[in-house]
């Protein structure tokens, strides 16, 4: 009677075990959710490097203030930074980004290449103002929803720069109102 009962032990454990291990590698709903919430804060994050990274350069090319030119240059070499470091999660994470700026950046882009140059650096705050508080919100967004311990990393690390950026920004624009 004790080798059979060992024998039945033994065939439990081992249908277990595979029936653990099926379960196991058959991804969760919640677990496909956060995958298709990692492929999406991936992108955005993406999209927001490379208006930074464009508007920056022009910023750093076309205005007459210094402290603006200066701060696109900022932005600029941040998000080129950031912007390998976000390729390789999404490769990790099998994410395929675009490079390409939305219709609506390539057009706020558009719009700042045709400013002239005395109403160009007011137009560059006001748009990095209104991109920095999208990226903050992004971020924020993402690191109360994402499980994933690799872009919970890369969040902690961008975040705070983001609302520096931001910060940094407003305090610009209030520069320029205030007279001096």
């Amino acid at each position: 009677m004790k080798r059979y009962n060992v024998w039945i032990l033994n065939a439990a454990f081992l249908f277990g075990g595979v029936s653990l291990v099926a379960c196991s590698q058959e991804p969760t709903a919640a677990q496909k959710e956060d995958t298709k919430k990692v492929a999406q804060f991936l992108q955005k994050a993406v999209e927001t490097d490379n208006f930074g990274i464009v508007t920056g350069i022009l910023a750093t090319d076309k205005s007459k203030a210094e402290a603006v030119g200066d701060y696109g240059m900022t932005i600029s070499n941040v998000h080129s930074k950031t912007s390998p470091v976000l390729e390789d999660l999404a490769k990790r994470k099998y994410v395929e980004v675009s490079q390409t700026l939305p219709e609506e950046k390539k057009t706020l882009v558009a719009n700042l290449e045709k400013s002239d140059s005395l109403s160009f650096d007011k137009e560059f705050i006001d748009v990095q103002i209104a991109a920095q508080k999208e990226a903050v919100a992004l971020y924020e967004e993402a690191d109360k929803e994402l499980k994933d311990a690799e872009i919970q990393s890369f969040i902690d690390q961008v975040l705070p720069v983001l609302k520096e950026h931001l910060k940094e920004a407003q305090d610009l624009k209030m520069a320029m109102v205030t007279p001096k």
